[in-house]
């Protein structure tokens, strides 16, 4: 093992650490934390080597829409579920990218360091998470592509209309959507197809 990946491991373990402590759980690559019976918050950490010199640890955090994620995933095996992310920084005071920098040559600041990722987590993830606590929450932010990008939000808001009871919105949008994925034939584009010929076929995520 390098120091690199020393510094990767030891850092990683003492973020988990401190994570459990707000009760996530490790799951694979991330960490995730039941909001509720439809909302599943998670934290992952993104670490990029500087070379050389160390690592930069960059938390990023998101919310699972359930009874919207589970519906794709039933049309698209292989989805991977995200309603909502962001990089801690931009929920912070800052509002910037920002990244936790980890020396090999002060390896004493990992628990410092550890200490101080899982303090944002706490202080500005969590709320984060809990701010999309009703389905027309989630609706809103979708609409206006809020800690989410245009063709995910897109994809989903059929699906939340239809949970709200929202069916001529829903549709209009689907007809839309099947218009602008005509010409296209990208696996993007063909994941986005099945999608949207099941909600037209009549598939309903309140089923």
């Amino acid at each position: 093992m390098t120091p690199t990946q020393q510094l990767e491991l030891e850092i990683t373990t003492a973020v988990s650490a401190g994570l459990r402590a707000l009760g996530f759980e490790k799951q694979k690559h991330r960490f995730s934390k039941r909001i509720d019976k439809d909302r599943l918050g998670w934290c992952g950490l993104n670490i990029a080597r500087k070379n050389i010199s160390g690592i930069g640890v960059n938390p990023v955090v998101g919310l699972a829409f359930d009874p919207v994620e589970n519906f794709i995933k039933k049309i698209i095996p292989e989805h991977r579920e995200g309603t909502f992310r962001s990089s801690i920084g931009y929920l912070m005071p800052e509002r910037r990218y920002l990244e936790w920098v980890i020396s090999l040559h002060s390896p004493n600041d990992v628990e410092a360091k550890a200490k101080e990722i899982v303090t944002a987590v706490a202080l500005y993830g969590l709320p984060f998470m809990n701010q999309f606590s009703s389905l027309e929450a989630v609706i809103e932010a979708q609409e206006q592509f809020q800690f989410t990008d245009r063709a995910s939000a897109i994809d989903r808001l059929p699906i939340l209309y239809n949970l709200a009871g929202r069916q001529e919105q829903a549709n209009t949008l689907l007809q839309k959507r099947s218009i602008e994925l005509a010409a296209r034939d990208d696996w993007a584009a063909r994941d986005q197809k099945r999608l949207v010929a099941a909600l037209m076929s009549g598939n309903s995520p309140r089923s």
